[in-house]
């Protein structure tokens, strides 16, 4: 028995398997539809859709659209769908990151893309593809920033991961919300609201958690941006090093 056989969907332009596909575009007002049959090389219209956004009463513009997205399912059925946005609502970013592992990239991307925006990142949708791997550049940049940190940096940019961390000097609500942190890594949740919950659980302010933090991670009372320094690490990687402090 074959299992997982994945096909290709076209071949040289042409399509395998007829495909049923609408063509979607979503503004405030309305949604308009255009429904699509491929086959072959060959493309043929089928309908064509309009239905308005209507805002009712004690209603948000995201619940009106969704209404409105379930009324159109109803009429088209199910279908591939092809979105087209407004190019006023689209940003395109183009970002570097010493790393390749798309995984890696996922978790850091909100925190690059946040202080880049003009409103919230839970505002808005995103996604990422990798158009460019230049390993080479990628360790040539690497070597001439260890460099740099080596021989021109300050101390305060300095950071190196404690291979021996040490809770010492930490009061007993500290110590408590670090362990709390490290179990909380385990959970697949945004790192910025894991501070917040963990700090108010043990009734100590923001500032007393990041010394805590920093303090068994790089040994000082400041440091990088922790919720990228600890994507960019690894979850597993950090909560092993807290779980080590004594």
């Amino acid at each position: 028995m074959i299992k997982n056989l994945f096909l290709p969907e076209q071949i040289r332009g042409s399509f395998i398997f007829d495909q049923t596909y609408l063509g979607l575009e979503i503004t405030k007002t309305s949604l308009a539809g255009t429904k699509i049959k491929v086959s072959g090389k060959k493309a043929s219209i089928l309908d064509f859709y309009y239905v308005p956004v209507i805002k009712k009463e004690n209603e948000t513009a995201e619940e009106s659209t969704i209404s409105a997205l379930n009324d159109l399912h109803k009429k088209t059925g199910s279908c591939h769908v092809k979105l087209s946005l407004p190019n006023n609502i689209a940003i395109f970013k183009e970002l570097s990151f010493p790393f390749l592992e798309k995984e890696k990239i996922k978790q850091v991307l909100p925190y690059e893309l946040d202080p880049q925006i003009p409103f919230s990142i839970h505002d808005i949708a995103f996604d990422f593809i990798i158009t460019k791997q230049d390993k080479e550049r990628y360790l040539a940049v690497l070597d001439k920033t260890r460099n740099w940190i080596d021989n021109h940096a300050s101390e305060q940019y300095k950071f190196e991961l404690q291979e021996k961390p040490s809770s010492t000097g930490l009061s007993a609500k500290q110590k408590t919300a670090l362990s709390d942190l490290a179990k909380a890594l385990s959970m697949r949740k945004e790192l910025v609201k894991i501070f917040g919950e963990v700090a108010q659980k043990n009734d100590i302010s923001m500032k007393e958690f990041f010394q805590a933090v920093y303090q068994v991670l790089v040994g000082k009372e400041r440091g990088p941006r922790l919720a990228p320094f600890i994507e960019s690490i690894g979850r597993s990687k950090i909560k092993n090093i807290i779980e080590k402090a004594k």
